[in-house]
């Protein structure tokens, strides 16, 4: 029976569960589950199979506490930014087509094949856009829309509003925690 390894299962899902739950919300209920699982086992084992635990102190306790306030820091920043960078695919709007693209044309694709392309005016075009504001340099803090390169802004006002919020939150988050 260690102590230390129950706690070090227990972080390590509850942080691996804040750590994607912008991008994964369905992970919160895998992790209740895996603790329910691990909560019934040690229970079943700590009664039936393991002889009693040795006495230790309160250091080991004191420090999960540390780690889950830190892992909720963590989760208010990683928050913040994941919904900033959303849809995460680099590509922001442009203008219109440039009328040299217009038209009907013939192209190749990846197999060798002839197919038909058709260009209008009323096409979007995309171009390159950093929208992972954990690598900016300098690094900005909080992930909101006025922390996006001029000219390469990619949030419509909905994302604005609620990375608005999620900075808020993780503001506060650090200085409460902090």
């Amino acid at each position: 029976y260690e102590l230390s390894e129950r706690y070090t299962n227990l972080t390590n899902v509850l942080f691996l569960t804040f750590y994607y739950a912008t991008i994964f919300p369905a992970g919160y209920f895998f992790a209740a589950l895996t603790m329910a699982v691990h909560y019934q086992t040690d229970k079943y084992c700590l009664l039936r199979i393991w002889s009693p635990a040795p006495k230790i102190g309160t250091k080991l306790s004191k420090f999960c506490r540390v780690f889950v306030m830190i892992s909720l820091v963590v989760l208010a920043l990683v928050s913040s930014y994941y919904v900033a960078g959303f849809p995460f695919d680099n590509a922001c709007e442009g203008n219109q087509v440039p009328s040299q693209y217009i038209g009907d044309f013939d192209a190749v694709d990846g197999d060798g094949n002839k197919v038909s392309v058709s260009i209008d005016a009323k096409e979007n075009t995309f171009h390159y856009c950093d929208m992972d504001m954990q690598r900016y340099r300098p690094p900005v803090f909080p992930a909101w829309a006025s922390n996006q390169p001029e000219g390469k802004e990619w949030m419509d006002q909905d994302q604005a509003n609620i990375s608005w919020l999620f900075g808020w939150t993780s503001i506060a988050t650090v200085v409460l925690v902090g």
